[in-house]
């Protein structure tokens, strides 16, 4: 995980939470689908994710948007950025 941050999201009668997370995916190779395979294994995860949770709810789960980039020593990285909207039980 590269980073994450959350915000407020409640409503009168339940907390609730907005929380952004950034996954950063490091693989080696000149070839730019070095790590096409695993990003989409990631993906599909996220798609999966069981909206009831232990205390809270996922209302939504929105892609936000993806970069990858050619680093030194041939390594590559791909960033996958994350919108969860939770409400609590």
């Amino acid at each position: 995980m590269a980073a994450s941050a959350s915000a407020d999201w409640s409503v009168k009668d339940r907390a609730g939470r907005e929380v952004r997370i950034a996954l950063e995916l490091h693989c080696r190779g000149d070839r730019p689908d070095t790590a096409a395979l695993l990003t989409s294994a990631i993906e599909a995860r996220i798609a999966a994710l069981p909206a009831a949770q232990a205390g809270f709810r996922v209302v939504n789960t929105q892609f936000l948007r993806a970069r990858a980039e050619q680093r030194a020593a041939n390594t590559r990285a791909i960033l996958i950025e994350y919108r969860f909207r939770l409400m609590a039980d």
